[in-house]
């Protein structure tokens, strides 16, 4: 189970301020008149503000504020003096103890090294002579615990510490239950960002890894990943993954910091200019999402990428013609070639202008969110999924249109269902009544596929709906629903607990006619459930002669994690059963040993 915090309203960050500044009375004589400096300041740095809606990063600013009287304004500066004084916290506590030398510095880069090997290990490269061994680093390090990653540090070690003593100085770590652990994945990814940045040969090779070698030429026999379109021998530009941005945010700002030398930040610079060209929309939306980040990127940048995304996500009055003519073909000439027609009415529907949209909101673009609306309401201007993705968005931002336009997608007839699905969703999720109405009519349309009933069913399920499990027990005993819908619904009733859950999945893995794969899941759901009762549904799988031997191998794997004494019976007949192969039965008798 996964626990997510809320940001906070702007509202309630004086009341944040003096919580935190009363918590430190060491430091802190009147917390409501430093409170109230701490706001008109923090008010008059928009993205700042926005930044310290974060309940870390508000945390963050209020102990530095505390201490310092200071307010970085970027998250890795914010990061950088935190750290600072997270040393300097430690060493006062490690001098008033017992007068151990000073080893912060050390610490930091100790625990940079050890980040670096469980984030990235491929980019932790040999770079200076100082870390020759590092180019053995291979994928291992990101399962090895923290305390094994420290033996690979090539540097020396203060006397008199441990190795464990040593990194806990760097403030960013904890011990829990004799384990070391960063305090959270920020501070993971800051270290490892240290540590990529930590000289200048180190920060020219990151600077080539992360915006240059993901230029590449795009050919039919090399495609470039995720260019589905033509433009075969052009250079596209790969962004990170999505759960690198932080990470990357962290290596930019380092990349960018002033003391690193003008020619270093200007080089950076020049290559961020060349992601923000009118024709590159994944370079625009990388630069977008750094900056709503908190990522200190130039002003020429910022500028740049905002005109690029502006033209992109532009809508024309001829786009408006062409869909307004293609929601009333009526209106065009009856003379009028109908592929040409469609040809040239399909020219409005642009869906990336969803994507330049939304980059455009998180740079604070007042158009945005007009943007966004348009291209929610007008049909045509963008598919079905994108008009709902435009009214997630624009809802989410706290615009009042963006509920009123998920209502109007969800009962659009036009609009696929899975996206009238999502649209029902998000109203739920937002406390809209109508919207609970909206996914129960959803579910109970015989008109709509399947799996789409199932999610509308799932999501009336996981808010407690009287009767998703009414639902979910007709769509999985239903003959004319998919398998895998059937099975899906049937894992449903039993995760809300309800007694036709466990009995539909054993009548589904018992189900000849139905595929083999879908029988097996059945067993394994019900294995998850009911453990007991699923070990004569699984040997029942792995006796089924109607199944290929390699299903049965699978349900007697299942079958010796419950029930050795029985799966050792079972690989008794296996090994008489001519319809099994023979590797097969090796493999079953393999299992018990």
């Amino acid at each position: 189970m996964r626990y997510d915090l809320l940001p906070f309203r702007r509202e309630e960050l004086p009341q944040v301020a003096h919580r935190w500044f009363t918590a430190l009375p060491e430091r802190v004589a009147d917390p409501a008149e430093l409170a109230q400096r701490f706001i008109t300041e923090l008010s008059a740095r928009e993205q700042l503000t926005e930044l310290a809606r974060t309940p870390l990063i508000a945390g963050l600013l209020c102990q530095l504020y505390a201490h310092n009287r200071i307010m970085p304004d970027t998250r890795g500066r914010i990061y950088d003096e935190y750290a600072r004084l997270l040393v300097l916290q430690q060493e006062r506590r490690a001098q008033d103890a017992s007068g151990s030398p000073d080893v912060g510095k050390l610490a930091l880069d100790i625990a940079g090294h050890i980040a670096a090997r469980r984030l990235a290990p491929k980019d932790d490269q040999d770079v200076d002579e100082e870390d020759t061994n590092e180019a053995d680093t291979n994928e291992e390090d990101t399962d090895a615990s923290l305390i094994e990653l420290l033996s690979s540090w090539p540097g020396p070690w203060p006397e008199g510490m441990t190795r464990k003593e040593t990194v806990l100085r760097s403030g960013m770590l904890t011990q829990r239950a004799g384990e070391l652990e960063f305090l959270q994945q920020t501070f993971l990814e800051y270290c490892a960002a240290r540590h990529a940045t930590r000289t200048p040969e180190a920060c020219a090779v990151t600077t080539a890894r992360l915006l240059d070698d993901r230029w590449a030429r795009h050919w039919p026999w090399k495609p470039v990943p995720d260019v589905t379109f033509f433009g075969y021998g052009q250079r596209f530009w790969t962004p990170p993954r999505k759960q690198e941005a932080s990470y990357t945010g962290f290596l930019l700002d380092r990349l960018l910091d002033e003391a690193r030398g003008p020619a270093l930040t200007s080089q950076v610079e020049q290559k961020l200019m060349r992601l923000s060209g009118k024709r590159n929309l994944d370079g625009c939306r990388f630069l977008a999402e750094q900056k709503h980040l908190g990522t200190g990127l130039p002003k020429a940048v910022t500028r740049a990428t905002m005109t690029s995304l502006t033209f992109l996500a532009r809508i024309t009055d001829d786009d408006r013609r062409c869909a307004d003519l293609r929601a009333h073909p009526d209106r065009m000439h009856p003379e009028t070639d109908p592929g040409l027609a469609e040809a040239y009415l399909s020219k409005a529907q642009r869906n990336h202008r969803v994507i330049a949209a939304e980059a455009l909101a998180w740079l604070g673009a007042e158009h945005a969110a007009d943007i966004l609306a348009e291209l929610a309401e007008v049909p045509y201007l963008a598919t079905g999924t994108w008009r709902v993705q435009a009214a997630v968005r624009l809802a989410g931002a706290g615009d009042r249109r963006g509920l009123l336009l998920l209502h109007r997608l969800a009962t659009d007839a036009r609009v696929r269902d899975d996206a009238r699905v999502e649209a029902a969703g998000f109203l739920v999720e937002h406390g809209d009544e109508q919207g609970v109405e909206l996914l129960h009519n959803l579910a109970c349309d015989k008109k709509l596929l399947g799996p789409d009933r199932a999610l509308a069913v799932s999501v009336l399920a996981g808010i407690g709906h009287e009767r998703s499990a009414d639902m979910l027990g007709s769509l999985a005993d239903s003959a004319s629903t998919s398998p895998s819908v059937r099975v899906r619904s049937a894992m449903m009733l039993a995760i809300v607990d309800d007694e036709r859950g466990p009995d539909l999945l054993a009548c589904l893995a018992r189900d000849i006619d139905l595929p083999s794969r879908t029988r097996l899941w059945s067993a394994l759901g019900l294995a998850r459930h009911e453990p007991s009762r699923a070990v004569e549904t699984l040997a029942f799988l792995a006796c089924d002669r109607t199944l290929k031997s390699a299903w049965r191998l699978a349900a007697v794997r299942e079958l010796a994690g419950h029930d050795a004494e029985r799966a050792a019976a079972v690989v008794a007949d296996l090994a008489d059963d001519p319809t099994v192969r023979r590797r097969h039965r090796r493999k079953s008798a393999r299992l018990l040993r």
